[in-house]
């Protein structure tokens, strides 16, 4: 081979190893596409336009369950610089201890109702008693803080510690602490009953139609007097508190306390639960949504049965910081919302996959 010929040669084979290069390249795999973002929610309430996603435009997802009034809200936000969403489900079945499911819905969520903050859900005054003609006035602790005035007034619901002091004209006084949930279902109606019976005799006994009774404890202060379905003292102090600890048969448990007075039954306290029956609005497992984009404010304002959100699928996602349970919510809104500002009523649509803790 001559020289001339060698350097032809030598030529031609770093070419084919150059094209041979080239065409490897091109049927290299290319990289997997950006993974796209789980957390989003798109749509639009009145004349705003939603478009966030974790990770996009600063955007991150927050999850949290928070307590307020003495109830768990299951909640998740998803938010940037500009926007921000969040949905908060309120937990239920509260008078059934380890029962309740937080996030229970499989396949559809209640709007949480709205209720004007000037709407009391509970009203409680000297005049509701039946022995208010005995009551001088009284005074009412919340959450063990006093609550001044002659009417108590709960706004929120939730769950409350009430104790009332009721001073009555003949100058004694006697005191009752229950708790009282506000804007929640009750499982089981139950009323503490009182009598008394001749020869100063106390009888107190449980009315509750509608449920069986597994197990009742009649405490005297803090002295556990009897396990009776009824509650009979003869010889005994001449005011006390009873307290009556029920189990029932479909799990739900209650303490329920009245003021005992062998001597005159006008100088008792009865039983103030039945109370809380009197909000009809019922906040056991709904959802609140809460939109900000840049000033204004939109809260979920139902107006019709068909508003809720749709749940298409939701899944376990892992754990938030705090170490809660986050579920992966996939779904769909359709509400009316409130503009906090104007207090104009817009529609809101919005695709959602959110995180909450639970």
């Amino acid at each position: 081979m001559t020289k001339h010929n060698f350097i032809q040669y030598t030529y031609v084979v770093i070419a084919l190893i150059i094209l041979s290069a080239g065409c490897t390249k091109d049927k290299v795999t290319p990289d997997p596409p950006e993974n796209e973002p789980v957390f989003t929610a798109t749509g639009t309430i009145g004349e705003s336009a939603i478009d966030l996603a974790a990770g996009k435009a600063g955007a991150f997802m927050h999850t949290s369950i928070l307590d307020h009034n003495r109830v768990q809200l299951f909640t998740g936000t998803l938010e940037n610089d500009s926007q921000h969403i969040s949905m908060k489900i309120h937990d239920g079945v509260l008078d059934v201890p380890g029962l309740s499911p937080g996030v229970l819905p499989d396949d559809q969520l209640s709007i949480a109702p709205f209720v004007p903050s000037e709407n009391a859900l509970l009203s409680i005054a000297k005049d509701d008693f039946n022995n208010s003609n005995a009551i001088e006035y009284i005074e009412w602790s919340v959450n063990g803080e006093d609550y001044p005035g002659s009417e108590l007034k709960i706004y929120e619901p939730g769950k409350y510690d009430i104790c009332i002091t009721a001073h009555f004209l003949n100058g004694n006084s006697g005191s009752t602490c229950n708790e009282i949930m506000v804007g929640y279902q009750r499982n089981a109606n139950a009323i503490v009953k009182q009598i008394n019976g001749q020869n100063q005799k106390v009888i107190a006994y449980v009315e509750a139609p509608e449920h069986n009774l597994k197990s009742i404890q009649w405490y005297i202060e803090d002295s556990l007097v009897s396990t009776n379905e009824v509650y009979k003292d003869e010889n005994g102090l001449s005011a006390f508190h009873l307290t009556a600890k029920m189990e029932f048969t479909n799990g739900v448990k209650r303490e329920q306390q009245v003021w005992v007075n062998r001597n005159n039954l006008d100088y008792r306290i009865d039983d103030i639960t039945p109370f809380e029956s009197q909000s009809s609005v019922n906040w056991d497992h709904t959802a609140r949504i809460d939109f900000r984009d840049g000033d204004h404010h939109y809260i979920s304002y139902p107006t019709s049965a068909e508003h809720s959100i749709d749940i298409l699928d939701k899944e376990t996602f892992g754990q938030n910081n705090e170490g809660q349970e986050v579920l992966l919510f996939r779904g769909t809104l359709n509400s009316t919302f409130l503009n906090v500002e104007t207090a104009e009523i817009v529609e809101g649509n919005i695709e959602f996959n959110l995180g909450i803790a639970h």
